[in-house]
């Protein structure tokens, strides 16, 4: 084990070969807590890696929708967490000076849990797809592809979700302006 870093696990849990969930608590310098992130949500990926883009985010073409298409998969989520720490989410609401981005989180943060079609989305906000994918492409890259939300792509359609946990947040910081 790297010299800073340790694990507390029980030793019967080292090793083996099986599929079933384990929670592991792993100590790391603060400034790598995104890298841990990212290398585990790869864990969580499907054996032929086609969920992820790069290492930790949802494929392009990833389904990031739970079988019904109401609830999220453990890999996007567990991808998407660097984005979805309360720090993180103040930091995104705040960050930027686009007069689009916060109010396209308060309208995700209206409909949290659900996944929210792209098309309505832009519309809401009287953007078209290509002004509203310029002012998304900005502010994840601020957010330093970890936004507040967690994104489907599924075919030619898009889709947002964003967790209660992060969309009280937002709505918080929201009543604070």
């Amino acid at each position: 084990m790297a010299d800073g870093v340790g694990v507390d696990a029980d030793s019967d849990l080292l090793g083996g070969d099986s599929a079933d969930p384990v929670t592991v608590s792993v100590t790391v310098p603060r400034a790598q807590v995104a890298d841990l992130m990212r290398y585990a949500a790869r864990l969580w990926a499907p054996g032929d890696g086609q969920a992820l883009k790069r290492e930790g985010a949802p494929a392009r073409n990833g389904h990031a929708r739970d079988g019904e298409g109401t609830g999220v998969t453990q890999a996007a989520l567990a991808a998407a967490a660097p984005g979805l720490a309360a720090d993180a989410v103040a930091a995104a609401y705040r960050g930027g000076t686009s007069e689009h981005w916060r109010p396209f989180l308060k309208l995700l943060a209206h409909q949290p849990d659900t996944w929210v079609p792209w098309a309505s989305l832009y519309g809401a906000l009287g953007l078209t797809d290509r002004q509203c994918a310029g002012m998304l492409g900005a502010a994840e890259r601020r957010c330093k592809g970890f936004p507040p939300y967690v994104k489907s792509a599924e075919g030619e359609l898009y889709y947002f979700y964003m967790p209660s946990a992060v969309a009280a947040i937002v709505n918080g910081l929201a009543a604070q302006r």
